[in-house]
């Protein structure tokens, strides 16, 4: 749920990737990714400046992204039409997608207050997934109406695939999230981090890294600067909010 230090992420990866196109298999798990963190931030209210990525999706899937986000903003009938699209594309549809359309179709149903053919689709979804063992649209981030006929379903089964899914959304507390790094750390400086948290000494950090002790001086100024932080102890703890330490 920490959509900004997740979108911080993403814009570090796309200004790193090399000016290369992504084969079809990335770019559809890219454009999951991204979809994830725009239904995240529809649902909790929140800005998102999502970057152009690279790559080019399958047609099936970019549809079925577009149609999470749809409904997460609350576009019932143009969420829809695109999952009602790609359940029509019987052509070598995989699983997770008529999965992820299944559920769209759900929602869109369970906002017309059809909720009996919500709950059949999400009955249909949990067959298609169950060869597979496919949980993750079942779970991930996804708006009440998508959320509520598979927590109603789930309820009343007790196969392995249900019991998987219903102890997956167990509701937990809203994550209260760090604000993030003004500028992402350096490699160098990423390493002089984890040696902190093992209590190194300068010394110690500096043969380890093959550098002076001056120079590790200087890429810890740099470090506590970047982290809003004035000492190792604070460094370590702003790292682990951060998710940069375990």
């Amino acid at each position: 749920g920490r959509t900004r230090a997740a979108t911080a992420a993403l814009l570090d990866a796309v200004r790193a990737a090399p000016p290369v196109d992504l084969p079809p298999v990335a770019a559809d798990l890219l454009a999951r990714a991204v979809t994830d963190l725009r239904v995240h931030a529809l649902l909790r209210d929140e800005a998102l400046d999502v970057p152009v990525v690279p790559g080019r999706p399958t047609a099936d899937v970019r549809r079925v992204c577009r149609a999470r986000t749809s409904l997460a903003a609350h576009q019932t009938s143009a969420a829809d039409e695109d999952a009602q699209r790609v359940l029509d594309d019987d052509a070598d549809l995989d699983v997770l997608t008529r999965v992820e359309a299944l559920l769209v179709a759900a929602g869109a149903a369970e906002a017309g207050h059809d909720a009996g053919r919500a709950e059949s689709l999400v009955r249909e979804a949990l067959a298609e997934a169950d060869d597979e063992g496919v949980v993750l649209p079942f779970v991930r981030a996804a708006p009440p109406v998508v959320r509520q006929p598979v927590e109603r379903v789930t309820a009343r089964r007790d196969d392995p695939l249900a019991v998987r899914v219903r102890s997956l959304l167990v509701r937990r507390p809203v994550v209260v999230e760090p604000s993030p790094l003004v500028a992402p750390l350096t490699d160098r400086e990423l390493a002089i981090l984890t040696a902190l948290a093992t209590m190194q000494s300068n010394a110690e950090i500096a043969d380890e890294l093959f550098v002076s002790v001056n120079t590790v001086k200087a890429h810890l100024k740099a470090l506590f600067r970047k982290l809003d932080v004035g000492s190792r102890r604070g460094a370590v703890h702003r790292g682990r909010e951060l998710g940069l330490l375990p």
